[in-house]
């Protein structure tokens, strides 16, 4: 009998690559997944089940709707206090022309999630659909919660423009053990390749993802700071210099990948710097 082994679930040991620069990882997630069950797969992976937030009645009409503009066109009229109306308008094809009639107005309580309409099986369907949508999470929630996860946590470099495909340095490796047991937990899969160390080409491509990024970073905090005034608040500015700090500190970290790439990230740092020092001393000055 021949054995086979799932690629997927293979961890890269010490002992296959010796010391690493990091791993290269992409993941995959059910199209959908109980808010139970995510959160318990967070708890099992020592990650906060708060990442998995309560969803909004609104966010759960508006995934709702969708399924329900078959031969229908489904428009907002009102949003004011606690409840949103939206028009349901039925789609006739007629003589090779469409034609529009008004259904019914639907009323959403945007505090309970409750909906009536004068017609019951719109009512009844869309108070199912919504019901069902704030009970679970779609793959692309899944991402943000990722992603939320890494920026504290750790550092995601992609490697294609679109993402779906990281580049993570060894630092942050107990990470990606820990997404690993999130995504099992929840019947998704993690894949992981690791990036030796010894490999010079490795590294090169490596330090390339990584300064591709990180300018990236640097340009966003430059072009945020360009755009504050005289009158800017204090308390934006405190935080900006936490966040340059932060990043100095990140530069720092990863050196060694980045080799000479350091010197050109380091010199980019300090012009967002010298901006955001100059911003403070206008801010100062009234």
């Amino acid at each position: 009998m021949i054995t086979t082994v799932d690629p997927r679930t293979l961890r890269p040991t010490q002992e296959d690559v010796g010391e690493l620069l990091g791993e290269i990882i992409s993941w995959e997630s059910p199209t959908e997944v109980p808010i139970g069950t995510l959160r318990d797969g967070l708890r099992a992976a020592g990650f906060k089940e708060e990442l998995a937030r309560d969803m909004l009645p609104r966010n759960a009409w508006l995934r709702a709707a969708k399924r329900m503009e078959e031969d229908r066109v489904i428009d907002k009229i009102e949003d004011a206090g606690g409840i949103m109306l939206f028009q349901f308008t039925k789609k006739y094809l007629a003589d090779k022309q469409w034609d529009f009639r008004m259904e019914t107005i639907l009323t959403l309580e945007k505090a309970t999630g409750k909906v009536s309409c004068t017609v019951w099986e719109l009512e009844e369907r869309a108070q199912r659909l919504i019901d069902e949508q704030m009970g679970k999470r779609s793959s692309a929630d899944v991402t943000r919660i990722i992603q939320t996860i890494c920026r504290k946590e750790a550092d995601l470099f992609p490697i294609r423009r679109q993402g779906g495909v990281y580049f993570v340095p060894e630092r942050h490796s107990w990470v990606i053990g820990s997404l690993g047991t999130l995504l099992e937990s929840i019947k998704g899969s993690l894949v992981r390749f690791p990036v030796p160390a010894g490999s010079e080409t490795g590294r090169l491509n490596a330090a390339q993802i990584m300064q591709q990024e990180l300018h990236s970073r640097i340009q966003d905090h430059m072009d945020l700071i360009a755009k504050y005034t005289e009158k800017v608040d204090d308390e934006v500015l405190c935080e900006r210099s936490k966040a340059i700090v932060r990043l100095k500190g990140e530069l720092e970290s990863y050196e060694a990948i980045l080799d000479h790439f350091a010197d050109e990230l380091r010199d980019h740092w300090v012009a967002a710097n010298e901006l955001l020092i100059q911003k403070i001393e206008e801010a100062s000055a009234i």
